[in-house]
């Protein structure tokens, strides 16, 4: 029996050391109810499938932050939060001034701000880092670190909406960072939205 198509994992039928594949199920349930297949008993076939299925579903979700980029911000600054309380704030700046690729990635990375406005890592702009540019405001003139650090203070974790200019495409665009209050510093990762 040809079981075709291409296999979603490197597993192989026990029986014909084909790889397995949907169609391969598909032809394996019906030879079995037939009786006329391998000799593997219907508990072994389903736990290779359900293996197979657990594999295949795993792949398939690994790109969810992808498709919603406000979740990957909270999850990069949840993700630094977890850092930092594991091995403490100047590791955690240590590591996004490397520019670790757990802090940076294709939707969005995680910057260290103190309370007073002092940026203490930034992983895409060293020229940032040691500066404290809090009067400095968007393009449109809305002192946006100023309102990330008051409402830190307050609420500890939110959002904040500005213009900025995405360093990608040199054009200003909206801009939304999330922000969590962690001790004496705030954990930033934003998220362009176009124009």
């Amino acid at each position: 029996m040809d079981h075709g198509g291409p296999s979603i994992v490197e597993i192989t039928c026990e029986g014909c050391r084909r790889p397995i594949t949907l169609n391969w199920y598909i032809g394996c349930v019906a030879t079995i109810a037939a009786n006329t297949h391998y000799s593997e008993t219907v508990d072994t076939m389903k736990n290779t499938i359900i293996s197979v299925l657990f594999a295949a579903s795993a792949l398939t979700a690994m790109p969810a932050f992808a498709a919603d980029p406000a979740a990957a911000a909270v999850a990069m600054a949840d993700k630094g939060a977890a850092y930092l309380q594991k091995n403490g704030k100047d590791a955690l700046i240590k590591e996004v001034n490397s520019k670790n690729p757990e802090f940076v990635n294709e939707t969005t990375y995680l910057t260290v701000r103190a309370l007073d406005g002092t940026q203490l890592a930034h992983p895409t702009n060293p020229k940032l880092v040691g500066k404290n540019m809090v009067v400095l405001p968007d393009a449109d003139g809305k002192l946006f670190r100023k309102e990330i650090i008051d409402q830190a203070k307050a609420k500890g974790k939110g959002w904040v909406d500005y213009r900025y200019n995405n360093p990608a495409n040199g054009e200003i665009e909206k801009k939304s960072t999330y922000f969590l209050k962690q001790g004496d510093v705030i954990l930033e990762a934003g998220i362009y939205k176009g124009k």
